[in-house]
């Protein structure tokens, strides 16, 4: 029996949009090209399983939202 996975979407901001852009410039910058390819395809790893996997990264109380929950 498959277990089903509870997905819930995600938004990112302009901010974080800006500074992927700024990480990948500046590995390329540093590391080279390849290397910050490798960069930016580990963000977006992150991102695809972000959805499936919200419940391992915390809370942030401390950043305000309108439904006090931000993770």
């Amino acid at each position: 029996m498959e277990e089903e996975i509870f997905s819930k979407p995600y938004v990112v901001s302009r901010k974080f949009n800006e500074s992927r852009e700024d990480i990948v410039e500046y590995s390329v910058d540093m590391f080279g090209y390849i290397q910050a390819e490798r960069y930016k395809q580990k963000i977006r790893n992150y991102l695809d399983t972000l959805p499936e996997y919200y419940t391992a990264y915390p809370e942030c109380p401390h950043l305000a939202t309108k439904s006090r929950k931000y993770q």
